[in-house]
């Protein structure tokens, strides 16, 4: 479903592992989207896309 690689890079993610996970939902409850996640444009583009699917 995601044709840009690993995902991981596009959500400021440095490893596939839970830890890395975990922080980056704390940093989601703390800090705006915008500051979290450094390919917004593309993961909003994805999740309308996987919201319009269900």
């Amino acid at each position: 479903m995601w044709k840009l690689g690993a995902i991981e890079p596009h959500l400021c993610l440095e490893t596939k592992k839970t830890g890395e996970w975990y922080k980056f939902k704390q940093n989601l409850n703390e800090k705006s989207v915008e500051e979290v996640i450094a390919d917004l444009v593309h993961i909003q583009d994805f999740t309308t896309w996987c919201l319009q699917k269900i």
